[in-house]
């Protein structure tokens, strides 16, 4: 199971009750175009009296800081927001040994990539000066540094809401203490659980939406050189400096408290990279991921059609073999990011890379149907595997039923729903049908290798819109049952989306795996918010019904 939202924020978690509509972020598509969704992140925030609604993790942090923007802000107060968050929002004792005895065996949990060494629980904030706060913990975005030599300028708003992509205020990132998660695998190791930490975002932003960590900012690792390519001066190749940090710090873990380091599973590089980068042309105004630059992609392209073409007893044109896309820029990141992870200790020590790719950084791959379109960018996806195929790595392709046209249902069968809620029978033919893509996901791996597989994040939800969507616990049971039965009989292991979401209002029913559970009697806690998110909020009626 995941534990989202928890050491990397989405803002849908906290929308509360009144806002709880649209899981998708609002205007991701068309910059200057987002909404405010989340109201709160408590237990110092929680609500409109206590400080600003928000789009991401950094505008919250930066307008938290604003005294403009938030009563009392200040750098003290932001990082004590956040810290009271990430101590309370899961308990390590009990929620683990919870998780633990329903046989589950890891938690995968987002993180940030902004990480220090000092902790604000053992750290007495009102000592310090806000230059010496903000070195400590919090993090500059090296592609959003805009910073004078008169110091800092945070006294701004985070955001320039007319044009989001000319932003010229500086962004920190709220800093995770390393103490911290130290002590999270500690705790997992105490009750028998590993965890798979997965760095949810990196400078810059890597894809569009509130998980990018900039929202509504637009994206500017691939486009400024985070990457490693690109005309950027600040922030060269960024990604494989921080993960190559990563991997050294759990090295140095290993040695100096393996009782920890028995806690960590593996390591995910990077979540959902340039997750929708399909939906837009080279050339559009708006695209985040650039091509490669043209040798290196020719060259990178063949080398994939020649592995492709090795594993087939037919001959394939290398040319042709493997489909060009600015995809190639994503694939080829991650060679480097295993290259790391393979040249460390941690294979031999017994730990995974799972690395996670989205069929959605594609653009369409054939027209007959999506499900040919699919299965196409699967194929891609395995044959781009072959390289990479190893005991100790992973391969992650997230699935969700909610955004697909073939498998989601809504409330009244409308808006390119495959079913309407109350048709039962319909239901079960859909779901029955839509369970095989586990099974299809093997079978398109194993014709070229057999490996390990993993779907890191997939849902009972019937549709993106909770308004929309089915609810009614025998369609969310089907849903679940089938997608998990399927899994395991695939050898594709499943980890839902999310574990709890106390302030996520009428999300919970079909994304809290919590509620699920006892919505299905499996145990005796709901999940319920111990403060009232927005009860100073009314519908914003600007966010889509």
């Amino acid at each position: 199971v995941n534990i989202g939202s928890w050491l990397s924020l989405e803002d849908y978690f906290f929308a509360g009750q009144h806002n709880s509509i649209e899981v998708a972020t609002p205007g991701q598509f068309k910059t200057g175009d987002a909404k405010q969704v989340a109201s709160c992140l408590p237990p110092l925030h929680v609500g409109k009296i206590t400080g600003p609604k928000w789009y991401s993790e950094t505008d919250l942090f930066m307008n938290l800081m604003n005294n403009v923007t938030t009563t009392n802000g200040s750098v003290q107060h932001a990082i004590s927001v956040f810290q009271a968050h990430r101590s309370s929002y899961v308990d390590l004792e009990i929620d683990l040994n919870r998780i633990a005895s329903l046989g589950i065996k890891t938690i995968r949990i987002p993180m940030s990539w902004c990480l220090t060494d000092y902790d604000p629980r053992h750290t007495d904030l009102s000592n310090y000066t806000d230059t010496v706060l903000l070195n400590r913990f919090a993090c500059i975005d090296p592609f959003f540094n805009h910073t004078t030599s008169e110091g800092n300028n945070i006294t701004e708003s985070n955001t320039n809401k007319s044009n989001t992509k000319s932003n010229t205020t500086t962004i920190y990132w709220p800093a995770i203490p390393k103490p911290f998660i130290e002590d999270i695998l500690k705790a997992c190791s105490r009750v028998g659980l590993r965890a798979s930490l997965d760095v949810h975002t990196y400078p810059g932003g890597t894809s569009i939406g509130t998980f990018s960590g900039v929202w509504p900012n637009w994206p500017k690792f691939w486009t400024n050189g985070g990457d490693g390519y690109g005309n950027g001066k600040n922030g060269k190749n960024i990604g494989h400096i921080l993960f190559h940090e990563l991997v050294s710090w759990m090295e140095e873990l290993s040695i100096r408290d393996p009782f920890a380091f028995n806690g960590l599973r593996g390591l995910s590089p990077m979540n959902e990279p340039a997750h929708l980068a399909g939906n837009f042309y080279i050339d559009d105004e708006d695209n985040f991921l650039p091509p490669l630059p043209d040798d290196l992609a020719m060259k990178y392209r063949k080398q994939l059609s020649r592995t492709s073409s090795s594993s087939s007893t037919e001959e394939s044109d290398l040319e042709s073999d493997f489909p060009d896309g600015t995809h190639l820029r994503v694939l080829y990141w991650f060679h480097g990011a295993i290259d790391i992870f393979r040249n460390s200790k941690l294979p031999s020590l017994g730990k995974e890379l799972h690395a996670n790719i989205h069929e959605s950084v594609f653009k369409e791959l054939s027209s007959n149907s999506s499900k040919v379109d699919a299965q196409m960018r699967y194929t891609a996806v395995a044959n781009w595997w072959l390289e990479e195929r190893s005991t100790w790595a992973i391969l992650d392709v997230h699935h969700y039923h909610a955004w697909s046209d073939t498998c989601s249902g809504t409330i009244d069968g409308q808006d390119n729903a495959a079913y309407a809620c109350g048709d039962i029978d319909k239901r079960h033919k859909v779901l029955k049908g839509c369970a095989r893509w586990a099974q299809t996901f093997r079978d398109i791996i194993d014709t070229q290798y057999q490996v390990k597989l993993m779907s890191a994040e997939f849902s009972s939800a019937s549709h993106h819109n909770s308004r929309k969507s089915c609810n009614d616990i025998g369609g969310l049971r089907e849903s679940y049952v089938r997608q998990v039965n399927a899994g395991e009989k695939a050898d594709v292991e499943l980890f839902y989306w999310s574990y709890q979401m106390p302030y996520g209002g009428t999300f919970r029913q079909a994304w809290s795996f919590t509620q699920l559970m006892y919505n299905l009697g499996v145990v005796d806690r709901p999940d319920t918010p111990q403060f009232d998110c927005d009860s100073n909020s009314i519908y914003d009626n600007e966010i889509p019904p």
